[in-house]
């Protein structure tokens, strides 16, 4: 990677069907790339490059080695978690009771 273009800079994956990606890793090196090397990293994805929502904002700090982004998320986070059931359980009625 070597940039003499206009900042902010992209890098765009896209794969031909929905895939569910856990992490991003990267490996960098601030001793060798110094000027090169990103301080910051915003991770965005969706479905087209319009609809596309901001989930990590990552912050650099002279990176040496392999940097790993987690993109999963702990249940409760998401909005849409009230909904889903962690279980697949189509029960309503958690009692043991019954």
């Amino acid at each position: 990677w070597q940039s003499d273009g206009l900042q902010p800079h992209f890098i765009n994956i896209q794969f031909a069907r929905r895939q569910t990606v856990c992490a991003i890793a990267l490996y960098m090196d601030f001793n060798l790339d110094e000027s090169y090397t990103p301080k910051r990293m915003k991770i965005r994805v969706g479905e087209t490059f319009h609809n596309l929502e901001e989930i990590r904002v990552v912050e650099l700090r002279e990176p040496r080695g392999w940097c790993v982004i987690p993109l999963w998320r702990k249940w409760g986070e998401d909005v849409l978690d009230s909904i889903l059931d962690p279980d697949g359980d189509d029960d309503e009625d958690d009692d043991d009771n019954t």
